[in-house]
């Protein structure tokens, strides 16, 4: 095999690994531990009362919200208690997605959560 054969095997191989990662891995989603402390949503509630905006930069919306399966919903909408929730998902594509026993490929959604956060008074 010569040099040049080599190299572009390598470099297609390497190509491959990327898109794999890319469409499969989103390895720029990924909770590794040399990043920052990012909150996540869980049944709902994205809990930001120890995030430091400052230091941690921007804040990634990851876990799981609630899903409400065609319905588009304001903030008023929610704390009136309207509309029926579907379930609880990471905002992502979500075809697939089983609602009420069928596929949600086609229509729209609301996501919604819940944001605590601690409110600072400076003099």
């Amino acid at each position: 095999m010569t040099a040049k054969t080599r190299n572009a095997i390598l470099a297609i191989a390497a190509l491959t690994l990327i898109t794999i990662l890319m469409l499969w891995g989103e390895p720029w989603n990924l909770d590794l531990p040399f990043h920052r402390y990012q909150p996540k949503a869980s049944n709902g509630v994205l809990d930001l009362r120890k995030y430091d905006f400052q230091a941690g930069g921007i804040l990634k919306l990851n876990g799981d919200w609630e899903f409400y399966w065609s319905a588009l919903l304001s903030p008023s909408d929610l704390e009136s208690g309207l509309g029926t929730m579907s379930g609880y998902i990471s905002p992502r594509f979500w075809n697939g997605y089983p609602v009420d026993g069928r596929n949600s490929s086609d229509g729209m959604a609301g996501h919604a959560a819940h944001l605590p956060i601690t409110r600072r008074v400076t003099a």
